[in-house]
């Protein structure tokens, strides 16, 4: 059964909603190569295992994470001309559609797909000293 935008005929010609809360300055900044030595990731990614999120905190240098990784999928199964589901199918994307053989909604998820990245960058300044204070 289609929900929410999905479930009225005004939509037909929506044949999906593509959308990532992940591609913003911090997926800019984790595929630059920036050398700075001083920028730190935290992510959240999927875990479908528990419902404790698989947390990671790293340097820039052990940072990794794909142009694709964030991005979600909603197919809407009443539309007039539906949105081929390979086209957007890789390990880092979340992809929801209904199944008309399985009678029921699938949902292409793994563990590790992001769910949400912080960045941030430390700045050492000079002390009066001419040492540097953290």
């Amino acid at each position: 059964m289609p929900v929410g935008i999905f479930a009225s005929d005004d939509f037909a010609w929506l044949s999906a909603v593509i959308f990532s809360s992940t591609a913003t300055w911090g997926k800019v900044r984790a595929l630059s190569s920036d050398p700075n030595p001083n920028i730190f990731f935290q992510a959240v990614r999927r875990n479908l295992d528990d419902v404790i999120p698989l947390v990671t905190k790293a340097r820039k240098s052990d940072y990794h994470e794909s142009l694709l990784d964030g991005l979600r999928v909603y197919h809407n199964p009443e539309a007039i001309h539906k949105l081929d589901k390979d086209i957007f199918r890789d390990n880092d994307v979340f992809q929801s559609y209904y199944s008309e053989e399985k009678q029921d909604w699938v949902y292409e998820d793994k563990t590790g797909l992001l769910l949400f990245r912080r960045v941030h960058t430390a700045i050492h300044r000079e002390t009066s000293s001419g040492g540097q204070k953290n």
